[in-house]
């Protein structure tokens, strides 16, 4: 999952990174809780259509832009400022109810550029 200032982007993928389905919400994600909530479901229609169990899922990889702060809080830019200086991950992982891997955006295309 990644949260841009313009958009958001699910995507769901196998454990040999095999993309399943991707999908972009062109809607700018300015306030967190209908983001989440708009995801939520995404996420949850994506799983249907792919015939995966959410108790089969591992986790969730989720990137923000902006950079981490000292104590882990993201310094998101001014159109995410609803996302800023908290840290996400347990707001995240108790959304989703399962383990979230929090990373910026220019981390995680440096990671998935690598695979």
């Amino acid at each position: 999952m990644s949260i841009n200032t313009d958009s958001a982007v699910v995507c769901v993928a196998d454990l040999g990174c095999n993309v399943l389905e991707q999908v972009t919400l062109r809607t700018p994600p300015l306030s967190r809780n209908s983001t989440l909530d708009s995801l939520a479901k995404t996420i949850e229609r994506m799983l249907q259509r792919n015939g995966i169990e959410t108790d089969r899922v591992i986790g969730m990889g989720f990137a923000i832009a902006g950079f981490f702060l000292e104590n882990r809080q993201i310094n998101a830019p001014e159109p995410l400022r609803d996302w800023s200086l908290i840290d996400l991950q347990p707001v995240l992982e108790e959304r989703f109810g399962m383990p979230v891997w929090l990373e910026n955006n220019a981390t995680t295309a440096a990671i998935g550029e690598s695979l």
